[in-house]
């Protein structure tokens, strides 16, 4: 079954519950920072977002009216990142929200979406691989996928 999500703009009121998901210890595993990151970091990084000085656009993804994950696109790099609540991973909301964003990245003006993804991260691999991004042939502990998308 196909998961429906809306993605909107990332708003003061969801740092909580973001700085909550990314503190995840599944998501801190694949991060290459195993160390939670303290509220006041947080704070500072996600205010610089939301007035896109970091260069980071951040959308979070509902369904039926609930949040179930955010996404993450740098610009002008294109480096993506997705992250799906807890209880909602395994149903299908991580490629709902990638194929949500690229639209939207594209619009941004970014032509290459890149995922830098963990070695040994199979969940995300299958998830990038399903999404038609392209496996690089070897790199460092993280690699490279990556995906053209077209101007809208």
């Amino acid at each position: 079954m196909k998961m429906a999500v809306v993605l909107r703009d990332a708003c003061a009121d969801d740092s909580p519950r973001l700085l909550q998901w990314t503190n995840d210890s599944a998501v801190r595993r694949w991060s290459g920072d195993a160390a939670c990151i303290d509220a006041r970091t947080h704070a500072a990084w996600f205010q610089a977002s939301l007035a896109h000085d970091n260069g980071n656009h951040v959308w979070i993804a509902c369904a039926a009216g609930e949040p179930v994950g955010a996404v993450r696109i740098h610009v002008p790099s294109g480096v993506v990142s997705i992250n799906v609540a807890g209880p909602q991973r395994g149903q299908g909301f991580g490629r709902a929200m990638l194929q949500a964003v690229e639209p939207l990245v594209a619009a941004l003006g970014v032509r290459r979406i890149v995922a830098d993804i963990a070695r040994g991260n199979e969940a995300s691999m299958r998830l990038f691989t399903s999404c038609g991004y392209k496996r690089p042939a070897d790199g460092g502990s993280f690699l490279a996928w990556t995906k053209e998308v077209d101007p809208p």
